[in-house]
C-alpha cells in the first residue's frame, strides 16, 4: 500500500510514516507550510508546495492519504471571545485546507484517507463527514486518541477521522475491545506507588467499589494492592477502545 502525505507542516507524519516503513510516493502541501525543514530531513521524497502544482492524472486507488488540517477553525483558541478567529467551523477559511485535501483524494478515488485534528472537530465536522460518505462511498470511522494512550504522559486529546471506500470492507469485519491505561503506564520506570497511589480504608471501599462498577470494565482489570486495612488504588487515566480488523472467511 502507497502513501501521500497532505500538509504534514513541520513533518510528523512524514516521520511517522518513514519510521513505519510505508512507501510514501510524496508529501504535499497547500501553501508551503514546513516543507523546508521536510526536505531537509527527507530529500529522496518528491516535495509540491502549493495546491495549484498537485498532479490533475494520479493514480489513488491503491493510495492511503494522511493529513493534518488546520485545526483553527475548532480550536479552543478559537472561541475566546478575543480572538482573531472570526469564522469558525466547515465555513471557516481554516478549512480550505482540508477540503482541497478531500476533494482532490476523493475524486482520485484513494482507498482511505486518515485526517488528524483537535477533538472539537469530531462534532463539529459529524454532520460534514457523513454526508462525504454518503455522496463518495466511504466508510467513517471516527477515533478519538490522547498521548496517554501510547504511554506519553501528557494529557492532548486528539480526533482522527479514517474514510474507507465501501469496496474496500466488504471482506472485512471490525470488532472491539476496552483497554486501559495507569498512571504507570506513563511514568515508565519512574513509578512509585507510594508516591501515586490513594490509600482508601475499608470504611470507604464501598464507595470505590461504586466506582470501579461505574466504569465499562471489569473491575479485575483495575490495579489494586492489599495493605493491611488499606485497600490503593492506582489511578487510571483513560478507557479507550481497540479496534480489530479480521478478514471474513
Amino acid at each position: 500500500m502507497n502513501c501521500l502525505i497532505i500538509n504534514s507542516y513541520a513533518g510528523s507524519l512524514l516521520i511517522a510514516m518513514k519510521q513505519l516503513g510505508v512507501n510514501i510516493i510524496g508529501s504535499y502541501e497547500t501553501a508551503g507550510y514546513g516543507q523546508q525543514i521536510q526536505k531537509l530531513n527527507y530529500p529522496e521524497i518528491k516535495y509540491l508546495a502549493n495546491r495549484v502544482n498537485w498532479p490533475s492524472k494520479l493514480d489513488l486507488s491503491d493510495t492511503i492519504i494522511l493529513g493534518h488540517p488546520p485545526c483553527a477553525a475548532f480550536s479552543h483558541i478559537a472561541a475566546y471571545k478575543n480572538s482573531t478567529i472570526t469564522l469558525r467551523g466547515v465555513n471557516s477559511p481554516h478549512m480550505k485546507p482540508t477540503l482541497d485535501l478531500l476533494s482532490y483524494s476523493m475524486s482520485k478515488k484513494a482507498a482511505a484517507i486518515v485526517l488528524e485534528s483537535v477533538d472539537r472537530a469530531y462534532s463539529g465536522l459529524f454532520d460534514f463527514y457523513e454526508e462525504l460518505g454518503i455522496k463518495y462511498q466511504y466508510n467513517i470511522y471516527r477515533i478519538l486518541l490522547n498521548s496517554i494512550t501510547f504511554g506519553v504522559s501528557q494529557w492532548r486529546p486528539r480526533f482522527w477521522c479514517v474514510l474507507v471506500r465501501k469496496d474496500l470492507m466488504a471482506d472485512w469485519k471490525i470488532s472491539w475491545e476496552n483497554k486501559l491505561v495507569f498512571l504507570r503506564d506513563t511514568l515508565e520506570n519512574s513509578f512509585e506507588e507510594k508516591d501515586y497511589v490513594s490509600p482508601f480504608h475499608t470504611t470507604s471501599l464501598r464507595y470505590l467499589k461504586k466506582f470501579l462498577n461505574t466504569l465499562p470494565v471489569k473491575k479485575t482489570d483495575c490495579l489494586t494492592s492489599k495493605r493491611s486495612d488499606v485497600l490503593y488504588y492506582e489511578p487510571l487515566l483513560e478507557v479507550y477502545k481497540q479496534a480489530k480488523i479480521e478478514k471474513v472467511t
